[in-house]
């Protein structure tokens, strides 16, 4: 589902779905799989009879097959597999996958890479559920730091194909280069991006334990979002680019105030320029998706401002349902 979960954004990003599940025969069956609750009937009561939508949520892995997919992993002691599934343990009794998934990189790299038995004691210190600690931990692991400092990079911008990924690894193409894009394409927190063939991402968790981590260090921080942003700027020959939304997506976290300028610039001249690019101004409106902007619990005074221009240009957008925006 959709990050932002707001009743507006709901009923925009479903509209669809609740028309064309109403319009489908008595007679048909309708699954739908998702990570996330659906809350129509903040939208419509008329949702809240389970009859129209029933919901089971789904949990952590079964035990089996959390245990195969470790032995799978070439993760075969039991001891050490015990240790790895009380870190992954949820409410439900279920195991976490991306733990899992995490817990297992961390194996390979302790294994493979840094050429260590794996026994208990790698995992037992580990508190249970706590993102953070596994993300911190797994980055410990690798012994050589800009490996480490490598994937932190890439956590902050919000996607990137194997170009980027090179370039921030190093300025020339080498042996080490092409070993550790190996390597990194085989780490569970890799994932692709879905309309966007060769683009991946950094799992929304990771990036979040090191962007939490980082906040400890604010230049080194804004060091990496200012080489970020002047990379894809170099890739954007102009505002309609498919780079040009992450160099301002960087821009934004350097400063708030000259990135929402420049977008209500560009969202002026979209849609008050002759010919008029209404599709473009459409464009525009999805560059804030990567911001999370109304998933904040503490708002700045720029954050109340952003919101409230966005809205308006929602308000005098010509493409889509103009009551929903």
């Amino acid at each position: 589902g959709p990050a932002d979960t707001s009743d507006s954004s709901i009923e925009i990003s479903t509209r669809w779905l609740r028309d064309l599940i109403c319009q489908l025969d008595s007679r048909v069956l309708f699954v739908l799989a998702g990570q996330n609750r659906l809350a129509w009937e903040r939208i419509d009561p008329d949702w809240a009879d389970s009859s129209w939508l029933e919901q089971r949520v789904v949990g952590g892995l079964h035990r089996v097959d959390a245990l195969e997919f470790l032995s799978r992993c070439g993760i075969h002691d039991e001891a050490v597999q015990e240790t790895m599934l009380a870190v992954c343990l949820t409410s439900d009794g279920g195991y976490h996958s991306f733990h899992l998934g995490l817990l297992a990189d961390l194996a390979w790299v302790e294994r493979e890479v840094n050429h260590r038995p794996i026994t208990p004691a790698l995992f037992a210190s580990l508190p249970p559920g706590d993102w953070t600690a596994l993300a911190l931990r797994f980055l410990k692991s690798l012994e050589d730091q800009s490996d480490a400092d490598w994937i932190r990079k890439l956590a902050l911008t919000p996607e990137f194909d194997e170009a980027a990924a090179r370039a921030a690894h190093s300025d020339h193409g080498s042996q080490a280069q092409d070993t550790d894009w190996h390597m990194l394409r085989s780490f569970s927190f890799l994932v692709g991006v879905g309309q966007k063939p060769g683009w991946w991402s950094i799992h929304s968790a990771m990036q979040g334990a090191i962007e939490q981590d980082l906040a400890r260090e604010p230049e080194r921080y804004r060091e990496m979002h200012n080489w970020w942003r002047a990379y894809w700027q170099g890739r954007s020959a102009n505002p309609r680019s498919v780079e040009a939304p992450l160099a301002w997506y960087h821009q934004w976290n350097l400063d708030k105030g000259d990135a929402l300028g420049e977008w209500k610039r560009l969202a002026a001249e979209a849609r008050s320029t002759s010919p008029l690019d209404m599709s473009f101004h459409y464009r525009l409106l999805s560059w804030w998706q990567p911001v999370r902007l109304l998933e904040r619990r503490n708002w700045t005074e720029m954050d109340a401002r952003a919101a409230n221009d966005l809205g308006v240009e929602y308000c005098r957008s010509s493409i889509g349902s103009r009551a929903e925006n």
